[in-house]
């Protein structure tokens, strides 16, 4: 469940159950008939408590009576609610909504004498708030407020609608669970007693280390992916080709799991480092006449799908996309931002390409353009323009003009050089990022987008997405309406895919002088710059710093690259200790002790830790509302390493 309420998906329950309370004559209706028909609407449908955490009919003492109707329980919060029937004689809607539990409201009648039995129930249970509900009034008060003076609140949600989302607000369960009942009796939330709160400056930053700006060169070219995507030299040094990543772990003993999911099972393996994968067939017998299935290249979040769909242009296929004047145009949508029209994105994109000057392949008036308008200009010509037909001056401008206003319009231009392309040339259009934005209604339309223009134009189309994404959206209509080849890609393990970044780094330096001053004052002298990778290497990529680099890179090649960039420029490692020792003293055996490779990769710029703002969760600190269950995080994590440990136990059934 959300850490947070959210009213506006509730109030949508609720008005289901608004139109039940009064489509229902539930004024005669016994106390058990309005629990099933009204309370138990609200404290499960609408508040959110889930079965686990409501018990009913608990009882709480030896006498045959005290049995309590509710019980809700949320860390260590607890709620005792007693339900009357729904014609019991309780308060009318009111303007207040904080009364005298002894006034002449609630002192009174059905509902005094059911506050005064819950009171009772309550001094058996150790409880922090007590509700007393005939379905329709909602009467909340302390357990200990019994004195003449002490108040209640008070809340008639189905006569008074506005007081559904104040009502919801406070026992929504989310809400009880992060100190919403504080608000009856106007208190500030209690401070959570953990000792990150002792820290005067939680937010402090630490400043770069001294060497950050020398290598800020070697780390743009080498660690970011879009600076490798516009190199074709580069992608061929740093791609590393992928296997499927089922293996066991010396260093935890246990076996790590396939990261390809059960639902994308059917999904065929990418051969990257094969001569002739599943994506090297599909260009290669790719026919024009009709419109081929969409491609979806399925992976991990950070698994290299950018990266492997660039090299796969430039390197791999770049000869036979040269020998069949193919067209590949990756239209990236991470460009589009949040508020804009796919459709109208995807055909700007497009546009774009076609004025674009290419060689071998051109997109140009005499070579696409005109051989894409020929039939639909002879009719024309045939009959609108037969009169000017002999007239070649007037019926040029009579073209220009009508080509010309497509051209404006973008859409039917685009539509119908591409048909004339992909039925002479090979033509790719990829979609990549388009789940960038994690927007289910913005994915869903790309994906309709996408596929309805690979129907018009009969192009290929691959959409490359994240499994999760591919989970999501896997029984959508979009998905449904067409054929799709689905191929899965493995990330490729990420300390070779470091090793060789690390070493590009090292070229790029390579011979570079520099004169980096030190924390003392001084100025340190180097000769060659290039050699801080040879100590980076040596201290990352073995032994319990390259596990603990590994382990957190996880299959996420990007977060891995963005974990080593943070270690690299931190504050937090004393950089220039290390290329003196190492480089102007001649000690090869300095390596970087493991906790500054820790701090600087977890903390980055930050001073202090904070589980919000790294990739590194604090196991002692579950922060889940109860002080017995802050090491169930450790319980857990020792029950899946144990299974972990044999291959047939390795996925574990939850409940």
């Amino acid at each position: 469940m959300s850490s947070q309420a959210d009213w506006g998906q509730a109030s949508t329950a609720f008005d289901r159950l608004h139109g039940t309370a009064v489509s229902v004559d539930l004024q005669e209706a016994s106390e058990a008939q309005t629990r099933y028909t009204i309370i138990d609407g609200m404290i499960r449908n609408v508040l959110g408590w889930e079965d686990q955490q409501v018990t009913v009919e608990e009882r709480t003492c030896e006498a045959s009576l005290c049995w309590v109707d509710y019980i809700l329980r949320t860390g260590d919060r607890v709620v005792l609610v007693e339900a009357k029937r729904y014609g019991a004689a309780f308060p009318t809607p009111t303007s207040r909504r904080r009364l005298k539990l002894s006034g002449s409201v609630l002192g009174v009648g059905d509902v005094a004498r059911a506050i005064t039995q819950a009171h009772d129930y309550a001094r058996q249970v150790d409880v922090d708030l007590v509700v007393v509900t005939n379905g329709d009034a909602w009467c909340l008060f302390h357990p200990n407020a019994r004195d003449g003076n002490a108040d209640a609140h008070l809340f008639t949600p189905f006569a008074a609608r506005d007081q559904a989302q104040p009502l919801y607000e406070i026992l929504a369960e989310p809400n009880v669970r992060e100190g919403s009942l504080s608000l009856l009796a106007d208190e500030l939330p209690p401070v959570e007693n953990r000792l990150i709160q002792e820290l005067d400056q939680v937010d402090g930053r630490v400043d770069r280390n001294n060497i950050a700006d020398f290598i800020a060169p070697a780390l743009n070219k080498a660690l970011y992916s879009d600076s490798l995507l516009q190199d074709t030299e580069d992608l061929r040094r740093c791609f590393i080709p992928t296997d499927a990543r089922s293996k066991f772990d010396n260093l935890l003993q246990m076996h790590l799991s396939d990261p390809k999911p059960d639902a994308v099972k059917p999904a065929r393996r990418i051969r990257t480092g094969k001569a002739a994968g599943q994506l090297e067939q599909l260009v290669q017998t790719g026919e024009p006449s009709h419109a081929p299935p969409v491609t979806l290249i399925i992976g991990p979040v950070g698994a290299g799908k950018s990266t492997y769909l660039a090299h796969f242009q430039r390197v791999v296929a770049a000869d036979l996309l040269v020998r069949r004047a193919a067209h590949w145009i990756c239209v990236d949508f991470e460009k589009m931002g949040p508020s804009a029209s796919p459709r109208k994105f995807l055909y700007a994109e497009l546009l774009e390409y076609l004025g674009e000057q290419k060689q071998g392949n051109p997109t140009d008036f005499e070579h696409a353009v005109q051989p894409a308008y020929e039939g639909e200009l002879a009719a024309l010509i045939r009959g609108p323009l037969a009169p000017i037909r002999n007239n070649a001056e007037k019926l040029d401008e009579a073209i220009a003009n009508h080509i010309h206003h497509d051209y404006q319009r973008i859409e039917p231009y685009v539509d119908k050089v591409y048909t004339y392309l992909s039925a002479h040339h090979l033509t790719v259009v990829v979609l990549d990022n388009v789940d960038l934005l994690e927007d289910d209604g913005l994915e869903s339309a790309v994906f309709a987008e996408g596929l309805a223009f690979s129907k018009r134009v009969h192009c290929h189309v691959i959409v490359s997405i994240r499994d999760s994404t591919f989970v999501r959206h896997r029984t959508d209509s979009v998905f449904d309406a067409y054929e799709l080849r689905k191929l899965w890609l493995d990330p490729p393990p990420f300390r070779q895919v470091l090793s060789t970044r690390l070493d590009y780094s090292r070229r790029h330096l390579s011979g570079r002088v520099a004169k980096i001053p030190t924390s003392g004052g001084a100025q340190l002298d180097v000769p060659d710059l290039g050699e801080f990778f040879d100590i980076v290497k040596d201290s990352i990529l073995s032994g319990e710093t390259g596990s603990f680099v590994d382990a957190m890179a996880d299959v996420n090649i990007r977060r891995g690259l963005s974990i080593v960039t943070n270690f690299l420029t931190s504050g937090h490692i004393q950089a220039d200790r290390a290329i003196g020792t190492y480089i102007t003293r001649g000690d090869r055996r300095f390596r970087f002790p493991f906790h500054e490779v820790f701090k600087g990769g977890m903390l980055a710029q930050w001073r202090h830790f904070r589980e919000d703002r790294t990739d590194c969760v604090n196991l002692f600190d579950a922060r889940l509302g109860a002080r017995r269950l802050r090491l169930l995080r450790l319980h857990l994590l020792r029950y899946l390493m144990l299974h972990a440990r044999h291959r047939d136990s390795l996925e574990v059934p939850v409940s």
